[in-house]
């Protein structure tokens, strides 16, 4: 199934491939599987090229075309493609703001803020989350990997980086994984346009303990923010919360190290867990 298909392909993707494999290896024309579904071959043109979305009565007459009913073979990469625009949600509308940002600051108090985790580590926090079928990590693991090409880019954001110290500790993955992200900060704190700071255990009850949060400065001084909890967020431009956010990200910033501090303590939790 989905020859030619990359690991962490959508399953909108995984769609198009097969219904373009099913047909060729049918002797169909577009034309002709468009009279067989009721449709016209444009549609079909369409979905294979991945410009548009199928529909559950499309996919429900392609398992019927191609003998495919009792395994609901497009019927489940329709449902897997439901459930995957579902989790993208809320953070969906959150990946079209960061590339247009001028600046970023996250905040995170539990793991590395996504858009500098490792492919493993991010892997291995997919892979726990409860209701993410195996088949549909590699996808989140693909999309998250690409939040970094805005680095790339000939202007990128200013992007601030502040997690708790005990971030450092939880071996997310195990070891190994831990170690190479750690290793992996380090190596991001080279570039220019990012500032990592943590925030050490002694600071004790830090505003924001209890969820991450990021925000997004435009021109003219306009923001946007995410808060995420347990797997879920939201994404807002309500004045009142970013103002709150705004002073809660200022406070969290007074107890954090220098980025030259941090960077240290970094390099002696590696020592730590290497030796």
């Amino acid at each position: 199934m989905g020859r030619g298909i990359e690991p962490g392909a959508s399953a909108q993707a995984l769609f198009a491939a097969e219904l373009a494999r099913l047909r060729q290896e049918s002797g169909l024309s577009q034309v002709a599987l468009g009279v067989r579904i009721g449709c016209h071959r444009t549609l079909i043109s369409h979905i294979e090229r991945g410009t548009k979305r199928p529909k559950r009565n499309v996919a429900e007459a392609l398992d019927v075309a191609f003998g495919l009913t009792k395994k609901r073979h497009f019927t489940g990469i329709y449902e897997r493609m439901i459930r995957e625009m579902g989790a993208m949600g809320w953070f969906g509308r959150w990946l079209k703001v960061e590339p247009q940002a001028l600046s970023l600051r996250f905040w995170d108090p539990m793991l590395v803020p996504g858009i500098l985790q490792t492919e493993a580590y991010a892997r291995a926090i997919f892979s726990r989350e409860p209701g993410i079928p195996p088949s549909e990590v590699e996808v989140l693991v693909t999309r998250r990997m690409e939040r970094r090409a805005i680095l790339d880019r000939e202007a990128p954001p200013r992007i601030w980086i502040m997690m708790d110290e005990t971030v450092l500790h939880r071996p997310i993955g195990g070891r190994t994984v831990l170690i190479e992200q750690l290793r992996f900060l380090l190596e991001m704190a080279q570039h220019p346009g990012v500032t990592i700071q943590v925030v050490p255990t002694e600071a004790g009850c830090t505003p924001g303990l209890l969820s991450a949060f990021a925000l997004a400065r435009f021109p003219h001084d306009v923001q946007v923010a995410t808060i995420q909890s347990s797997g879920d967020g939201i994404v807002t431009t309500e004045p009142r919360l970013i103002s709150r956010l705004t002073l809660q990200c200022d406070s969290i910033r007074e107890d954090t190290y220098s980025q030259k501090e941090s960077l240290h303590l970094i390099e002696k939790v590696i020592e730590q867990w290497t030796s």
